[in-house]
């Protein structure tokens, strides 16, 4: 599942960077190289496209019971399969309208075209159906910072600096007092709520009041509310101000250390 969503993304992410320097440096995507183009991003797009119903499927049908189900797991959830469905009604229209000899190639967006109302005035609609996908799409990537997506980005880093020495990213921090090192900020920041530390905690298991998820994820909130910028103004401290970390470092106690 987590591989049909990583490389369909990446896939159509590559796709579009590819058709942007196609369209304003130099244009490559014509002929045999265009219809190849096609047919590698249909495939892309339908990963992508099973994926997320996988994933749909895991969380509410199955249920399973490591995963917590916020109300922006299913944002993001449905905010990607609004923008690849989106994306292959746009080239569905397109396709409708202009019919080339190559619908074949774009086999997914050929198969939507099939249900383009005939009374559809394409050329005058097309433009707001392509503005809404874009916009839905670079909407997606600028909140990836702000979301559980970021480990995308966390990841890696984090996967970097695993056998790195502490004092070597350390030093400047050292006069700032500060209760983490910066190893451990971007250990938290890697975190998915994926719900396997839980699962696997000999302290959970029996009822003890210790979960590893949330102790990570109270930690990271106050980390983020002590030093993010905007959290200094009143108004986004007041709103945020909770004593659940309280909870978690007293709950720290029952850790059996079992790594």
């Amino acid at each position: 599942m987590h591989l049909f969503i990583m490389w369909g993304f990446l896939g159509l992410f590559l796709g579009t960077v590819l058709l942007s320097i196609d369209h304003y440096l130099v244009h490559f995507l014509y002929g045999v190289v265009y219809l190849y183009y096609s047919v590698i991003l249909e495939i892309f797009g339908l990963l992508l496209l099973l994926g997320l119903i996988w994933a749909l499927i895991r969380r509410y049908v199955q249920r399973l019971p490591r995963l917590e189900n916020r109300k922006e797991d299913l944002g993001l959830l449905i905010w990607l399969l609004v923008v690849i469905i989106s994306g292959f009604y746009v080239e569905a229209l397109r396709l409708a309208f202009q019919q080339p000899a190559w619908t074949l190639w774009s086999f997914a967006g050929l198969g939507l075209s099939f249900l383009c109302p005939s009374t559809m005035n394409i050329p005058a609609t097309y433009p707001y159906f392509w503005w809404f996908h874009a916009l839905l799409s670079l909407g997606l990537i600028a909140i990836i910072p702000y979301s559980k997506l970021f480990h995308m980005m966390a990841a890696p880093v984090n996967i970097y600096f695993k056998d790195h020495p502490e004092n070597g990213i350390d030093e400047a921090c050292d006069s700032q007092n500060v209760e983490y090192s910066v190893k451990n900020l971007i250990n938290f920041d890697a975190c998915t709520r994926c719900g396997r530390c839980v699962e696997v905690c000999p302290a959970a298991s029996v009822g003890e009041p210790l979960s590893p998820r949330d102790f990570i994820l109270d930690t990271r909130e106050h980390l983020f509310r002590k030093y993010k910028p905007f959290f200094r103004l009143p108004l986004f401290r007041e709103q945020t101000n909770n004593n659940n970390l309280d909870d978690e470092v007293e709950g720290l106690w029952h850790c059996t250390t079992c790594n």
